[in-house]
């Protein structure tokens, strides 16, 4: 009987240790076409926890292997000194990473990896008087759709040196816009004894190469990969500058706020109990004024012309206050302390998060109109804010007076699946869009593996549409006079409650 069992034992099917898979490739220059050595390949699981990042090196003909891999997705980037960092399938810059899908013993090989050499602009400052202008603030800026909409947004910011010198590395193809304005100086606690003090003063003012204060008619730089753009130089404008005198009525208990002009530069605070204030430098135009802190502001328009402006009056009040709980739907708990609640006007978003003891949240937030966005909560989604009887998870939110506004969000996690693919096509960005097109925090994207398969988790139900293209914009598919010419290439697609969903769908004719 022994025998027996220890033959049964012998010859019974065993667990095989699961097959692992290698990857190979060659890393080139974009521009030159010419191998790349040294480069650091890492290759990164899509499921962070799924286990470490593997790495290796290019050798002097820039090929790389990796061995004894877990099969998965994974991503994979390269970094080299005097190039950008570059994920694998990404032909834009913020465009979306490819997916490599490694499966038992695959070896896929001869993976090209291109990376863009990155761009310089460099300059000098000077003053009006042409004298190089140490420590200058200076500021590149780039043109970014968001959500969909196209805007100037910062991209970097650096000071000259001491001879008036700066220089952006870094930089990806692009246009960029240049400004350069001069050192801050603490001015709150300072008085003017200059002799000439009460004639017209003059000043240094931000200034957009090539030589404009309006941004809108100022010059765009193009940079292509790999460009070393020298002499982009910036004199500063001297125009006729101006001040603003006033006082903030402050609450009892409160001796010094912070008061500044919107989307400027100038900046004080208060400089007795009184709440009396003066800004200095001040070129002519239309300006909000804003005094406030954490809870409390105090807000008025300022119109700066051809003098002094004076016994500007801010009344100093309490803000509107947002008080909030959060309902959950089911057993499900979500783990609130790494979530975001961002409340967004046209100009700016307010962020909420760690504040959400005992599911309940406040904000003081100003007058105005706002939309309510969340971070991903893994494994939940908004259901439902409401205020009162109203749902306003689409319509967002109106806050016109002071006083507490009571809002109630709801979080569901009866979130569905989408996979499939793209027919003829690996590295394709894949889009997926609500019928509602004004929820944008509906919006997903992802690209596609090596065999055009994508694949989309934790979606809300609901109705939805399904774009693919072989080369689009980042954030393109935001603006509707974008997306209209590609309507009848979309495939409508139902995600219900807990459901899975699988679609298949094609790239528009090339244009």
């Amino acid at each position: 009987m022994t025998l027996l069992l220890l033959f049964v034992f012998l010859f019974a099917p065993q667990d095989k240790p699961p097959e692992k898979c290698s990857l190979s490739g060659i890393v080139l220059d974009s521009v030159t076409g010419k191998p790349l050595s040294k480069v650091e390949l890492m290759l990164e699981p899509v499921d962070r926890s799924a286990g470490p990042t593997a790495t290796t090196t290019s050798n002097e003909a820039g090929r790389f292997t990796m061995l004894e891999l877990d099969p998965g997705r994974y991503h994979l980037k390269g970094t080299r000194n005097g190039y950008l960092e570059t994920y694998y399938g990404v032909r834009r810059r913020g465009g979306e990473r490819a997916k490599i899908q490694l499966d038992r013993a695959q070896c896929p090989g001869d993976l090209t990896l291109k990376l863009t050499p990155f761009g310089v602009i460099a300059g000098t400052v000077r003053d009006s008087d042409g004298e190089p202008l140490t420590d200058a603030r200076v500021i590149v800026a780039t043109k970014t759709l968001a959500s969909g909409k196209p805007r100037i947004e910062e991209f970097d910011e650096t000071k000259t040196d001491d001879l008036g010198q700066y220089r952006f590395r870094n930089l990806p193809p692009g246009k960029y816009y240049i400004s350069a304005g001069p050192r801050a100086t603490a001015i709150s606690e300072s008085v003017d004894h200059s002799p000439n003090s009460k004639e017209p003063e003059y000043a240094s003012v931000r200034t957009f190469y090539p030589g404009v204060r309006d941004r809108a008619v100022a010059a765009s730089i193009e940079v292509a990969a790999g460009a070393r753009l020298t002499g982009i130089d910036v004199t500063l404008l001297r125009t006729r500058v101006f001040s603003i005198t006033g006082r903030v009525t402050l609450p009892s208990g409160l001796d010094r706020v912070t008061v500044s002009l919107k989307d400027h530069e100038f900046q004080t605070s208060t400089k007795n109990p009184n709440g009396d204030f003066e800004l200095r430098g001040v070129p002519a135009g239309s300006y909000q004024l804003l005094a406030g802190g954490v809870s409390l502001m105090g807000a008025a328009p300022v119109e700066v012309g051809s003098s002094d402006v004076s016994n500007v009056r801010v009344q100093f009040g309490a803000m509107p206050e947002v008080k909030g709980r959060i309902i959950v739907e089911g057993d499900k708990k979500p783990n609130l302390s790494r979530w975001n609640l961002i409340f967004t006007t046209d100009t700016w978003p307010y962020y909420l998060n760690d504040e959400f003891a005992n599911a309940t949240f406040s904000a003081n937030l100003p007058p105005g109109h706002y939309t309510i966005d969340m971070n991903s909560l893994q494994g939940f989604y908004a259901k439902s804010i409401r205020q009162g009887e109203l749902d306003i998870l689409d319509a967002g939110l109106t806050i016109d007076q002071p006083g507490t506004v009571a809002v109630e969000i709801t979080l569901a996690s009866d979130l569905g699946k989408l996979d499939g693919g793209v027919q003829a096509s690996s590295f394709a960005t894949v889009v997926l869009i609500p019928s509602k097109r004004n929820r944008t925090d509906l919006f997903k994207q992802t690209a596609t593996d090596q065999y055009g398969r994508y694949e989309f988790n934790f979606v809300p139900p609901g109705d939805y549409k399904l774009f693919a293209w072989d080369d689009v914009e980042p954030g393109a598919w935001f603006d509707p006079d974008f997306l209209k010419d590609f309507e009848k290439y979309g495939e409508p697609v139902t995600i219900p409650p807990n459901g899975h969903s699988s679609v298949q769908t094609r790239l528009p004719p090339a244009r």
